[in-house]
């Protein structure tokens, strides 16, 4: 417990201040050695086979174990079940080629594989795929739906694909490919504010990041100091009132790209682009701002 008390003690913050809880380490830690240890089988435990570190794996199932128990004890609203028709693929978002590749290999049937990997590995035109599978555009969205709700279900039960990138931190592309349509919980922080904030700020910086934010928000944890700092600096961005309703409303509100999208008489796609370069480039307006104060 010792060794592991950092990551129950930014879990237990994280949880207390989302969903207004009073959780404690130790009954936490009891909760989570109790669910691993399962009658001395230790399952969850012996699945580990050393693709990432022990410290990220154990993150991992520690949230798994917390978030199964506090449903289970009516404190979080238990969502439905995913299924392909409650959740939405955000592959596209994710940047490195092999790992888009990597999750659409979860669908092995061979004419579906090839089309997803030249719409969402090699991005190509929808007429040009159409033209090279010899398929009229009804054919095409047809087996291009059929193919995309296979490969949801087939997220849905891998539920874990871990990789590790070249920055040395380690990824779920499921979490990364695979979003619901709509988000019951409510949550207040917001992973993409410390993505920003992990890609913004080194180690030895952080000391002096944090007793800035004390004195801008006092009397506030770190998460919600970063969150509310990251939407400040969002409403000194030069965007446009189209960027601004893409930003705040999937920063804030957590609002559905594809509900955005109709709403701006836009595609999806756009939506997910604009969102990346929109954190982009609020992330580097950050980075400036701090090497200035």
């Amino acid at each position: 417990t010792k060794t592991l008390r950092p990551l129950y003690q930014s879990l237990c913050n994280k949880l207390n201040h989302s969903y207004k809880l009073s959780l404690q380490i130790d009954e936490m830690s009891a909760t989570v050695y109790t669910a691993l240890y399962d009658f001395g089988k230790w399952g969850r435990m012996i699945q580990y086979q050393g693709q990432c570190s022990i410290f990220t794996w154990m993150s991992t199932l520690i949230s798994q174990v917390m978030i199964d128990e506090l449903k289970a004890e009516g404190y979080l609203t238990r969502k439905s079940n995913r299924t392909s028709k409650n959740t939405y693929l955000t592959l596209k978002s994710i940047k490195d080629e092999e790992e888009r590749q990597m999750i659409v290999d979860l669908v092995e049937v061979p004419l579906w594989n090839r089309i997803l990997t030249d719409f969402y590995v090699k991005r190509m035109d929808e007429q040009e795929i159409q033209t090279i599978h010899h398929l009229s555009a009804d054919e095409f969205r047809k087996t291009l739906k059929a193919a995309e709700d296979l490969l949801k279900e087939a997220l849905i039960r891998e539920d874990i694909l871990l990789v590790k990138r070249a920055n040395g931190k380690t990824f779920n592309l499921v979490s990364q490919a695979l979003s619901d349509k709509e988000t019951v919980q409510n949550i207040t922080t917001s992973d993409e504010a410390f993505t920003i904030a992990e890609n913004t700020h080194t180690t030895q910086e952080h000391h002096f990041v944090q007793e800035m934010l004390d004195e801008f928000y006092p009397n506030k944890n770190w998460e919600e100091q970063w969150y509310l700092f990251v939407q400040s600096r969002a409403l000194q961005m030069n965007w446009s009132k189209e960027d601004q309703i893409v930003w705040f409303s999937r920063f804030i509100a957590h609002e559905s790209p594809v509900t955005i999208a109709e709403r701006i008489g836009r595609n999806r796609p756009w939506v997910d682009t604009r969102f990346s370069r929109l954190n982009k480039d609020l992330a580097s307006d950050i980075k400036v701002w701090w090497e200035r104060h």
